[in-house]
């Protein structure tokens, strides 16, 4: 039964990790049609935010073969750090709306 449970939770992250790369994309690739504008900016940061967070997911799929307390620790850095960039391009639109960019 223990090996059933390992064997849906590898491959549900890993699924998660294939649908945060194919939406990560697509982010980046629809700042693309903004061409410079204010926009533009605030798709970016929230796709490299994306990119940050699916690249720490990514790391789980290695501690699920041999935990090592490092990767934990970059993969909570890497979490955040991602979370912080996605929050700075919301703090954007906030600015583009109040019309200060």
């Amino acid at each position: 039964m223990n090996f059933i449970n390992d064997y849906l939770n590898f491959y549900s992250l890993l699924i998660a990790v294939i649908v945060g790369f194919l939406l990560s994309i697509s982010v980046l690739f629809d700042s693309l049609k903004f061409k410079g504008g204010a926009l533009e900016k605030v798709y970016i940061r929230i796709g490299v935010g994306m990119v940050v967070i699916l690249l720490s997911m990514s790391l789980l799929l290695v501690t699920e073969w041999d935990f090592d307390l490092g990767f934990m620790k970059l993969h909570d850095v890497m979490f955040i750090t991602g979370y912080l960039i996605i929050a700075l391009g919301t703090k954007s639109i906030i600015k583009i709306i109040k019309g200060k960019e």
